[in-house]
């Protein structure tokens, strides 16, 4: 068993994976792994690539594989193997990776150490196991070094958790050992797009290899694994609803589970929106977390006289708060020109003192001069949402075309009152708050003729000026363009 392995076969795809798959990795020791690896597990183990991910299908023994690749060189000195789960819950339920490892190690020389949660063995290794239940907990491994990281259900987790755990992947000049970045997971969960594009399932693994040469991906079958009671666990997944079933079963990373709430055929797109319109507002939501968490996101909304809501830009950002408010302050001058300074920018204040505190040093700051207004929401999210469901079902809402119309949608058909099975929600947020806005604020139509923005006031790219001395182009689009505002905005 510590022979070469011929990765090509294993992988179940053409072409084959590239010969340099097979090399010389040794196999965990028999008294710290009680169970004989399977082809694919010894797959996974033997992987010279950085960064490895084991995924697809129930039942091939991903969660074992990874707790095989952490236990793999615990008898060379200066090594240290981190192993997560999202919440603590997951990682102390009887059949977790922690207690699992508690079993194979129960009877061996290493040493357990409960309030650490740390197994140290002979040779001073240690395997340590943790969890991220929010985003800042990454940051209690900040003094830390590990030349193995191991995150168990992967679509579990945030994009911005698993790159930020990369910065503790590290050794020292004279440490030979390697830095192993490795994962596993199921489709579906509110990961589910991130790792899918990170290793670029669904396509051949030589474009993975080509764009990115230190990531491979490991697909797995129920079949994979040799010594599950397949025909009780297949009769099991039968009770699943078809999506869940065709993820778990056949390890399909191409269909996901829809929310209950919008469509993207219940939105047309039209070209331009009509300026004789009841009202419009820019609704804001903002980010719980950045860099990599949530995203703060502005939907501008029209309401016409006929009663049909029209969605004229979304623009979003992950970052800093002073570029979130550059951001809110560049496009608020930018609805106040498109709209003779009608739009309404609209808040949302958390309770307490610190959210008003907040909203104050906005109006009282960027946006000072502009027409604020301040909503305190009240219920959750999902049942604010479903007044613009209704509407937009019986096809009373119309997007404007725009770069940000597909992420807008995306984001919308995964909106549902079960939040694990999505990762974002605050354009849906936003776009139910400026919705049920302009509901309660029903007043005359009125005629907002577009003043064309100064490119003095607003940093503009050649392109820009061109197309507004033309007079081409979406009069917003050429006022707030900027790539690194994400591709929700223009």
């Amino acid at each position: 068993m510590n022979g070469k392995v011929d990765l090509s076969q294993l992988h179940g795809r053409a072409p084959a994976a590239p010969p340099e798959l097979a090399m010389g990795f040794t196999l965990p020791p028999r008294r710290y792994c009680p169970h004989k690896p399977t082809p694919r597990q010894t797959a996974f183990l033997v992987c010279p690539r950085p960064e490895v991910f084991f995924g697809g299908a129930a039942g091939p023994g991903k969660t074992e594989a990874l707790l095989m690749g952490a236990v793999q060189l615990v008898e060379h000195p200066n090594y240290h193997a981190l192993l997560l789960r999202r919440t603590f819950r997951q990682l102390n339920q009887s059949n977790s990776i922690m207690n699992r490892a508690r079993q194979w190690l129960a009877n061996s020389d290493a040493v357990w150490k409960e309030a650490d949660k740390r197994f140290t063995f002979p040779s001073g290794a240690t395997l340590s196991f943790g969890y991220l239940d929010s985003e800042d907990d990454v940051y209690q491994y900040d003094s830390s070094e590990f030349q193995y990281i191991g995150f168990d259900e992967l679509t579990s987790f945030t994009e911005r958790q698993y790159t930020y755990l990369f910065s503790r992947l590290r050794t020292t000049s004279d440490n030979p050992l390697p830095l192993r970045m490795r994962s596993a997971s199921n489709p579906g969960n509110r990961g589910h797009d991130w790792v899918k594009a990170r290793f670029m399932i669904g396509q051949s693994p030589e474009v993975l290899g080509h764009e990115f040469p230190t990531r491979f991906f490991l697909p797995a079958r129920i079949t994979d694994n040799p010594h599950l009671r397949a025909h009780e666990y297949l009769a099991s997944l039968a009770n699943l609803d078809p999506v869940r079933r065709r993820q778990l079963l056949d390890g399909d990373w191409e269909v996901t589970s829809s929310g209950n709430l919008f469509r993207r055929e219940w939105f047309p797109i039209e070209d331009d929106w009509p300026r004789e319109v009841t009202g419009v507002v820019r609704a804001w939501d903002d980010a719980a977390t950045r860099d990599g968490g949530d995203w703060t996101v502005g939907v501008l909304m029209a309401r016409d006289g006929s009663g049909i809501t029209h969605v004229i830009d979304v623009v979003r950002i992950q970052g800093s708060p002073l570029e979130v408010e550059r951001l809110r302050a560049a496009t608020a001058h930018a609805d106040a020109q498109l709209t003779n300074r009608r739009a309404v920018v609209l808040l949302q204040q958390e309770p307490g003192a610190s959210g008003k505190a907040y909203v104050d040093a906005q109006v009282r700051g960027p946006l000072s001069g502009f027409r604020v207004e301040v909503e305190h929401p009240s219920g959750d999210k999902y049942t604010r949402a479903l007044p613009m469901s209704s509407s937009a079902q019986a096809g009373n809402i119309k997007l404007v075309r725009g770069r940000w119309n597909k992420e807008f949608l995306d984001e919308l058909e995964q909106a549902g009152p079960d939040e694990k099975l999505y990762d974002h929600d605050d354009q849906w947020d936003a776009a139910a708050s400026a919705f049920n806005h302009l509901a309660a604020h029903r007043r005359e139509a009125l005629s907002y003729t577009p003043v064309r923005w100064q490119t003095s006031q607003v940093h503009a790219s050649s392109h820009d000026k061109d197309e507004q001395k033309s007079g081409k182009g979406h009069e917003l689009g050429s006022l707030i363009k900027s790539r690194r505002w994400g591709p929700g905005g223009y």
